[in-house]
């Protein structure tokens, strides 16, 4: 509007300073423009005038309003499949620390008690707790970093996901006096401080403290599997279920924001009509004020302008400015003679041209420009409905694939705390084999389907790159992912009897089968009397077997790897929609704002200002 304004006002004053330089047609022209100013101008030009500037203030504000809802939008959603994969990953990260304190726990245990379980070789048992130590620490770390990106997230929550993290929901559980606990409420965050630091705290023990009975290792294992993990993986579901409603409840929020912009172009149309009404009115009442002025006096008028422009010696234009009042005078009598020739001579007064083709072509091209704009929200609404759209379907495979990681965690970290020492606070050993045989193994059996499944009704909407990506670690040979993920079994063909050259999905669902068998040679062994105390036999005849290792690899290597890495393509996928996505709408955005400020300039300053002229140059 700036640039409008000075451009024209600089047009102006350069036609008054070189009057003389142009024709006397111009002159003539300009000199009744500048005496057209605000002031004479009538009040229905004016209230069209201001309403064109309404009219298009408010389009741009609908325009940005959206723009900035919008980007807003995408940018909560991106913001909300982070947390979905934060929150799930935590949950692993925390069972892979107590799985491995756990696991320097049973060889410290089985060099105390089981002969059997003594690692003879000195470098073997060294390179054991080094590498489990190593998995604390780094599990630690990642620990720390994953609650710092969720704490500082600036994601507005839903109310329930809101309490568990400001208020003391949290139960965590010490060892008090005799066989009674003490416990202790907490947030959430607060709960996974406490958590963190005193695994900080068991990974700087010496390894002879390394034994249930100790407070901080007694406290870790407990709490690990406790209403801690319950409120983690609560929370967990709420980021998916808050994705989903994010996408459902950002429909409803465009679908409101595109009736009014449609209602504001549309709407306009019929706002302008009563003042272009009221300034055709006008400027018919004008006109015929001119109509009885024959042309005689017109002609005489005309000369006297001439005379009036073409004279640079201020003497003469002061002699004419002193004459004004006999020009006027003058005007009168030729009025009078001129009405009388015009009597005698039979001559017929001026007529002006209808008006209503040029509110028509006014109409025309406003209307084409309403057309223009709508179409403009049409597009943005549609793309962005299609792309909320797939949230939905996107939320069910993120669901699937960060699921099946935390789940197969926490199966392993409960059942190697199961056959280690037949207890976990708040369960019994019958409804811990419960937990794993009742609740885990239907519900991972179900999570790798779902995987399969979602990734195949997907397939419409993620790019060539994560389809590739997902056959490849879905589908086909890990090996060839070795040494990029880090492996450490020395065969890897031979591994798993060959089942991980077939993919990740045959290498979960052996685990899953591996787990319901042993789950099953365990109840064989488990006794009917219900005793919780620890039962030695069972402990050295099952985590003495190969398979224990096995499974540890298979769960925190193969599996943890690889799911993370297919976790990172997923959301690398929407990453790079989402920025196509808002790339496209600024450039949209840009050229809209461009074409509607040149449109404006070109139809509506036109239009008023041969409204103004038809007015004058009668």
């Amino acid at each position: 509007f700036f640039f409008f304004f000075f451009f024209f006002f600089k047009q102006k004053t350069a036609y008054e300073i070189s009057a003389c330089l142009v024709g006397s047609e111009m002159c003539i022209r300009d000199s009744f423009n500048a005496a057209l100013n605000e002031k004479s101008m009538p009040s229905s030009i004016k209230r069209l005038k201001l309403s064109g500037y309404v009219i298009i203030l408010v389009i741009i504000a609908l325009a940005s309003t959206e723009f900035g809802v919008i980007l807003a939008q995408f940018n909560d959603i991106k913001e909300n499949i982070n947390m979905v994969k934060y929150s799930r990953e935590r949950i692993a990260v925390q069972m892979k620390m107590a799985f491995y304190i756990n696991k320097i726990v049973l060889i410290v245990k089985g060099e105390n008690i089981h002969p059997n379980m003594h690692i003879k070789n000195e470098d073997l048992r060294n390179s054991n707790i080094a590498t489990a130590q190593g998995y604390i620490a780094e599990s630690l770390n990642r620990y720390y970093e994953i609650q710092n990106l969720i704490s500082l997230s600036k994601l507005s929550l839903s109310k329930d996901n809101k309490n568990l993290y400001s208020d003391k929901c949290v139960t965590l559980y010490y060892k008090g006096s005799g066989t009674e606990n003490i416990t202790k409420s907490y947030t959430l965050t607060e709960a996974i401080q406490q958590l963190a630091s005193e695994v900080f705290t068991v990974h700087s023990l010496p390894l002879g403290l390394y034994v249930l009975g100790n407070d901080d290792i007694d406290f870790v294992l407990h709490n690990s599997f406790a209403d801690l993990y319950t409120k983690m993986a609560h929370s967990a579901d709420l980021f998916i279920k808050e994705l989903k409603d994010r996408g459902d409840k950002k429909k409803i929020s465009i679908y409101i924001l595109y009736a009014f912009e449609l209602a504001a172009c549309f709407g306009s149309i019929i706002f302008l009509f009563p003042m272009v009404s009221s300034v055709s009115q006008t400027r018919l009442s004008v006109l015929s004020l001119f109509l009885d002025i024959p042309q005689n006096n017109v002609r005489l008028l005309e000369k006297k302008a001439e005379k009036f422009v073409s004279k640079s010696n201020e003497e003469v234009v002061d002699d004419i400015l002193s004459h004004e009042g006999d020009i006027l005078t003058g005007s009168l009598t030729l009025n009078a003679n001129a009405e009388i020739e015009s009597s005698r001579t039979g001559r017929h007064k001026r007529k002006f041209k209808n008006n209503n083709t040029s509110n028509a072509m006014f109409y025309l091209q406003y209307g084409f420009a309403v057309l223009i704009m709508a179409g403009y929200f049409s597009f943005n609404f549609a793309t962005a409905y299609v792309f909320l759209g797939r949230i939905a379907k996107y939320g069910r495979e993120l669901d699937a694939t960060t699921g099946i990681h935390a789940e197969t965690t926490n199966s392993y970290a409960v059942y190697q705390e199961l056959v280690g020492h037949r207890m976990l606070l708040m369960m019994t050993e019958n409804e811990a084999f419960q937990y794993l045989a009742k609740d885990k193994i239907p519900l991972m059996y179900t999570t790798a389907s779902e995987i399969q499944n979602s990734h195949n009704d997907n397939q419409g909407s993620f790019k060539e790159d994560y389809k590739d990506t997902f056959i490849e670690i879905m589908r086909d040979d890990l090996c060839r992912y070795k040494t990029h993920f880090g492996f450490t079994f020395i065969s890897c063909d031979g591994f798993l009897d060959g089942t991980i050259v077939e993919g990740l999905h045959p290498v979960i669902i052996n685990y899953i089968e591996k787990l319901r068998e042993k789950l099953t040679a365990y109840r064989a062994y488990m006794p009917d009397t219900g005793d919780t105390s620890a039962n030695e036999e069972i402990t050295e005849k099952f985590l003495t077997l190969k398979d224990m290792s096995d499974m540890e690899l298979t769960v925190f290597e193969v599996i943890d790897f690889s799911i993370k890495y297919l976790i990172d393509a997923l959301i690398e996928s929407y990453t790079s929609q989402y920025d196509g996505e808002v790339t496209k709408r600024i450039i949209l955005f840009v050229c809209f704002i461009i074409l509607l400020l040149i449109a404006f300039l070109a139809i509506w300053t036109p239009f008023t200002n041969w409204l103004n002229e038809e007015v004058c140059q009668y």
